[in-house]
């Protein structure tokens, strides 16, 4: 199992548990950290279901997703498998459920690990994004930048790229030579100045990368991000491959 590979340090786990609020069988395990702060991780292969449980609920002005792109809203998994003239087609209807949540005031960050943030807004563009969904005006200009974190006397560098509603962020580290942005915890933080609106109570975090998931992970509790939230976070299987 995928918990196995992920240090949950200075967790505990609570319960084994099913989502009451989303239609069918889901495997669900819960780990508590305080009493104002827990994470539930799950397994989940039709990712709208998790849109349409928010959207009945009535409490999208009160959740933020952070979504991965490639392999969770297309159904091709890795950008570098794609043909130079293919086009990426939409993972089941997460086009029209991200609108109607962004209509009813869900906060919603794409955030794909790819370096190269024009080819990803190409990419949501292709399976049906607009501008309009993407925050993205004409007159606004991708921003790439550096932020310093300090954390238990240690300085971090965050490195992020952003256009829009769609950001991709690295934990910067001179010893490694990868160029994925994997560190999609921090991507609230850039969203918008003053961090998140006082009403988020959820966080919901949709990747089909395990190792995105673990990364997702340890940013959480070893920066304590985002305290008294609700995180629920989910690894998508079976992606449907391009025909």
């Amino acid at each position: 199992m995928l918990i196995k590979k992920i240090a949950f340090t200075g967790w505990v786990l609570t319960s084994s548990v099913t989502a009451a609020e989303i239609d069918g069988r889901l495997e669900e395990i819960r780990f508590q950290k305080t009493s104002l702060k827990t994470m539930i991780y799950g397994e989940i292969n039709d990712p709208d279901r998790i849109y349409k449980a928010i959207l009945n609920s009535h409490k999208a002005d009160k959740t933020a997703f952070i979504l991965d792109v490639d392999g969770t809203l297309s159904n091709e998994d890795n950008p570098e498998n794609l043909g130079e003239n293919q086009i990426v087609t939409e993972r089941g209807r997460a086009v029209e459920n991200l609108r109607r949540l962004m209509e009813q005031g869900a906060l919603i960050v794409f955030c794909s690990a790819w370096h190269k943030l024009d080819e990803t807004i190409k990419r949501l563009r292709q399976i049906g994004f607009t501008d309009e969904d993407l925050s993205i005006s004409e007159e606004e200009q991708e921003q790439t930048q550096a932020v310093s974190l300090t954390h238990n006397k240690t300085m971090y560098i965050i490195n992020f790229k952003k256009l829009g509603n769609v950001i991709s962020v690295k934990h910067e580290k001179p010893w490694e030579k990868k160029t994925y942005f994997r560190n999609k915890a921090f991507s609230l933080m850039f969203l918008q100045e003053g961090g998140l609106p006082e009403q988020i109570e959820t966080i919901y975090f949709l990747d089909d990368s395990a190792q995105n998931h673990e990364v997702f992970i340890n940013d959480i509790l070893t920066f304590d991000l985002y305290p008294n939230i609700q995180i629920y976070n989910y690894l998508l299987t079976e992606p449907i491959p391009i025909k």
